[in-house]
């Protein structure tokens, strides 16, 4: 029997991959350690499920547990995509579109996980929440007028029903002070996660379209 061990150890191409795959998380490891020691913390209030680590039932957050997840496979696949056609040299326009689309759906990802517009931004760079939605909003509209050629031909009305969704919970967000809506977090937790829920469905259809493409496309050469 071979023992092919000490062939993969020194492989450097191995050892490479491995360096990249590993470096990140231990990055994170190492700020883990840092915050635990710069806010005199336990490791148990970074490492631990909030709701476990709180004695809460473990449904506490369902859907907002839920939206990050949908969150996060949104931008997985927006990512996987766009390297995808970055490889097989797809046109500058669907490009541009899949690399600013996965942007702005990681910064928004990141901004509804660590709540930034609501408690980071406000409270430490002094930023009133209502000018970082404003900012949002404005980004999201250079975005569409940016990449418009290419949603006209993609199903652009499942991607503005998750906009106007996106929309109402704004809406009911400033209602929350003004008007006494029996329900209120149904209304705006609601329509927001249906907004995530039609965003992911959109960029799944359009990415599995550029997928499709790809396979016809290396179908046609071979």
């Amino acid at each position: 029997m071979v023992d092919t061990r000490g062939r993969v150890l020194n492989n450097p191409r191995f050892v490479s991959l491995l360096a990249r795959i590993y470096s990140i998380p231990l990055l994170l490891l190492g700020f883990l350690v840092y915050l635990r020691y710069r806010l005199d913390l336990p490791f148990p209030y970074f490492t631990r499920d909030p709701a476990a680590f709180a004695g809460f039932p473990a449904y506490l957050g369902l859907y907002s547990n839920l939206g990050m997840m949908v969150w996060g496979f949104s931008t997985g696949v927006l990512w996987f995509t766009f390297w995808i056609v970055r490889e097989r040299g797809r046109g500058d326009g669907v490009r541009r579109y899949l690399l600013t689309s996965a942007i702005l759906t990681t910064v928004l990802f990141f901004d509804d996980f660590f709540q930034f517009h609501e408690a980071i931004i406000p409270g430490y760079l002094g930023i009133p929440q209502t000018l970082v939605l404003a900012g949002y909003a404005a980004w999201a509209l250079v975005w569409l007028m940016m990449n418009f050629p290419v949603i006209r031909k993609a199903e652009p009305l499942l991607l503005f029903s998750s906009l106007a969704f996106f929309g109402l919970a704004v809406v009911f967000d400033f209602l929350e002070d003004t008007a006494r809506l029996p329900g209120h977090h149904l209304w705006e937790d609601g329509s927001k996660f249906l907004g995530i829920f039609g965003w992911c469905v959109y960029f799944v259809r359009v990415s599995l379209r550029e997928v499709r493409a790809f396979h016809q496309g290396h179908q046609s050469r071979a």
